[in-house]
């Protein structure tokens, strides 16, 4: 009787460890392009939809039996002024939450995550749970492409030559 009860526990253990496994076979981050995921670690601030669109996508490894709950935190600077000798100011984030569904059947979830004027420049990160499970943590940088292009071309430019 022993060996039964320790059987029927292991099964048991066995069945929870595969259903702790999850829906989610891949999770990606980052600019999307012509139906694919250009994963990137760091992302330049575009405002504009109709010139860059990033955000993360989650692909099951079967289609959805149900309907899946989705949960989203990006954690971001407060701002990207920081005032001098301030130390506590410029430690301050910004935290938003945000769900959706996931539907039966879906083989795949994507997510827009747009950028607003006056979102700041710096760290952000980024926390999915899908179906209670952490599937995505993942930090980037929001960079001002100008300012790069600008810091490069300074930086190429002879001494005295501005």
């Amino acid at each position: 009787m022993k060996r039964l009860w320790l059987s029927m526990l292991v099964v048991l253990a066995g069945c929870q460890q595969r259903a702790r496994e999850g829906s989610v076979e891949r999770a990606q981050f980052g600019i999307f392009f012509g139906g694919q995921v250009q994963e990137r670690e760091q992302i330049p601030f575009e405002p504009s939809r109709a010139r860059q669109v990033q955000g993360f996508r989650l692909e099951f490894r079967a289609p959805l039996e149900r309907d899946l709950a989705i949960e989203w935190e990006i954690n971001r600077p407060r701002t990207s002024r920081k005032r001098a000798g301030n130390a506590a100011a410029s430690a301050e984030r910004l935290v938003q939450l945000d769900q959706a569904q996931a539907r039966a059947g879906q083989t795949r979830f994507e997510q827009v995550l747009a950028f607003k004027p006056g979102d700041p420049l710096g760290v952000w990160n980024l926390r999915v749970v899908a179906d209670g499970q952490l599937v995505m943590d993942r930090r980037f940088l929001v960079y001002d492409e100008e300012e790069r292009v600008r810091a490069a071309r300074d930086a190429g430019a002879a001494p005295g030559a501005r």
